[in-house]
């Protein structure tokens, strides 16, 4: 993903800032995901590993990003609350 779109993208539930989610908390996402137990916040389990995604500043939502887009709906959030230690 672009630096520069990267710099105007927010959170379309809370309006933060986006980064990139480090590689550590990409694998400990990927560690819930695979525990079928993650959901979004429409309540879809999430089944399928993410190579990459987005969080606010406030580290309250996960956004996949996929084929190099993210995907910022508010129903595919992914809410960091149901991670431990996350």
């Amino acid at each position: 993903m672009e630096a520069r779109l990267l710099e105007i993208l927010s959170c379309p539930i809370n309006k933060v800032p986006l980064k990139k989610l480090s590689p550590k908390r990409l694998d400990k996402l990927n560690q819930a995901i695979s525990s079928d137990t993650l959901m979004t916040t429409n309540g879809k389990t999430i089944s399928q590993a993410l190579n990459a995604a987005l969080i606010g500043a406030d580290n309250k939502f996960i956004y996949p990003i996929r084929d190099n887009r993210p995907e910022l709906l508010p129903e595919q959030a992914i809410a960091t609350l149901q991670i431990n230690n996350f």
